[in-house]
C-alpha cells in the first residue's frame, strides 16, 4: 500500500478531494421527536428539572430561620499569599443571615449580632453554619476593666473575633 506519488499527482488528488468535500451538502440533523409514551416504552424517562424545596421562614424580628431556629453562619477570611495553613479560615464573629437573593448562584445578605447590614452579598462557599446560641459560652480576647466587689464584681469584656462595639460588662461569676 505504500505507493509513491510525484507532487503533481498529490496535488491533484488534493484539489479532487477538497472539491468534492466542499460540495457536500452539510446540515445539521433535526432533533428527534420522542413523545412521552414513546420514552416509557423504550424504558426511558424524559429528564425533569428538580425543583429545590426551601424550608426557609421569617419570625417577627425579621430574622431567617430554618426549623424554627435562626441561621448563624461565619465568614471565610481572605486568603493571603504566605498564609499560614494551619491557622483557622473562618471569621470568630457570628452573623445571621437577613436576606437570599434566589440568583444563580444564590447569595445571601448577612446582619451582624446587633442587626447591622454587613456590605456586600456572600456566596454559599463562603459561609460555614455554626450553631452558637445567645447561651453558650464565648471566648473573651481580654479584660478592659473591672467594678465591683465579691459576688457583685464584674468584668468590661473585649469578646474575641468582635470588633468594640460588642465589648460589654459581664458579671465575674459567668466567667469560666
Amino acid at each position: 500500500m505504500n505507493q509513491n506519488y510525484s507532487d503533481d499527482t498529490k496535488a491533484k488528488l488534493l484539489s479532487q478531494l477538497l472539491l468534492k468535500y466542499q460540495h457536500i451538502i452539510n446540515e445539521p440533523k433535526p432533533p428527534l421527536r420522542v413523545t412521552i409514551e414513546e420514552s416509557k416504552e423504550q424504558g426511558q424517562e424524559l429528564p425533569r428539572k428538580k425543583l429545590k424545596t426551601r424550608s426557609y421562614a421569617w419570625n417577627e424580628y425579621g430574622e431567617l430561620m430554618k426549623d424554627s431556629e435562626i441561621i448563624k453562619v461565619r465568614i471565610s477570611k481572605a486568603k493571603k499569599s504566605f498564609r499560614r495553613g494551619y491557622l483557622p479560615g473562618w471569621s470568630d464573629e457570628a452573623f445571621k443571615i437577613s436576606k437570599v437573593y434566589p440568583s444563580h448562584p444564590t447569595t445571601f445578605e448577612l446582619q451582624d449580632l446587633k442587626s447591622e447590614t454587613i456590605k456586600g452579598r456572600f456566596y454559599a462557599e463562603e459561609l460555614q453554619k455554626i450553631s452558637k446560641r445567645s447561651d453558650d459560652y464565648w471566648h473573651v480576647e481580654k479584660i478592659l476593666k473591672t467594678k465591683g466587689r465579691g459576688s457583685k464584681k464584674e468584668y468590661y469584656v473585649k469578646w474575641k473575633g468582635f470588633d468594640n462595639r460588642f465589648n460589654s460588662w459581664v458579671k465575674a461569676a459567668w466567667m469560666k
